[in-house]
């Protein structure tokens, strides 16, 4: 008997065959959620938004009826941001996952430029040592807020298209460009500082590298890296000591 011989030819009709199979599963996959949402985790998500507003609600009575006399202003306030954020979301809803993809880079880029325009002397804010804060048309925001969700869709649209990597000689390709991402997200942030919105990031990236299934020594090494410099800030700047935040926390602007 004689073996069938692959060439090279072969062996990219496959691979491009594989790839376009897998983009078709990952539509109807994408499909039958939009058909049938899951009811737990919006259930968990509602009940999570509904403490955070009763939070809000009775911590700042005292707070808000001393500054403008009305007791449901913190509330209010944040009851029209959740407003503005399940209207954005609704709109997410309808934008097809592909469109998403095309974006998520753009999106990235421009919060990262904007990360580093805190620093401008006419736009950066300034409070308590920390440079977090952005003044655009007098409007004062954080744009480490909106990382939060550019860096998901970013790493989340980047990840997608290398789950075929597996050879070690294309590993190189994976380990060090997202070594380089939060790398990048590091040194802006721990600039500013920031280092709350510095754990999230590099927690929700770990998490979404290790669900790309991607080598599980990669996600340990970036675990036990991350594990390392967050305690050696913590030990090291005097800024992040509670005292200290509290003393400092009536000059810091609202964003």
């Amino acid at each position: 008997m004689q073996r069938k011989k692959y060439n090279n030819k072969d062996g990219q009709g496959y691979a491009k065959g594989y790839e376009k199979k897998n983009k078709q599963m990952s539509g109807q996959n994408i499909a039958h959620l939009k058909k049938n949402p899951d009811y737990i985790l919006f259930s968990v998500a509602s009940i999570l938004i509904l403490c955070g507003l009763f939070t809000v609600a009775t911590v700042s009575f005292p707070v808000a009826v001393e500054k403008f006399g009305a007791p449901w202003h913190y509330f209010l306030r944040q009851s029209s941001m959740l407003g503005i954020g399940i209207a954005t979301s609704f709109l997410f809803y309808k934008i097809s996952i592909e469109k998403i993809k095309k974006v998520a880079p753009i999106l990235f880029l421009i919060n990262f430029a904007l990360l580093i325009a805190v620093f401008l002397p006419k736009l950066g804010v300034s409070s308590g040592g920390a440079n977090r804060w952005l003044s655009l048309g007098g409007i004062i925001f954080q744009p480490s807020e909106f990382l939060k969700v550019s860096f998901i869709l970013y790493v989340a649209s980047w990840l997608s298209g290398r789950q075929n990597i597996k050879t070690k000689k294309h590993l190189n390709q994976l380990i060090l460009p997202f070594a380089v991402i939060l790398l990048a997200v590091f040194v802006v942030l721990i600039m500013q500082p920031n280092l709350s919105t510095l754990s999230i990031i590099i927690f929700s990236g770990l998490v979404m590298y290790f669900i790309a299934k991607t080598p599980i020594i990669h996600t340990v090494i970036f675990l036990t890296v991350s594990i390392a410099g967050g305690i050696a800030l913590i030990f090291k700047a005097p800024y992040r000591d509670r005292k200290s935040t509290r003393l400092n926390s009536s000059h810091i602007p609202l964003s």
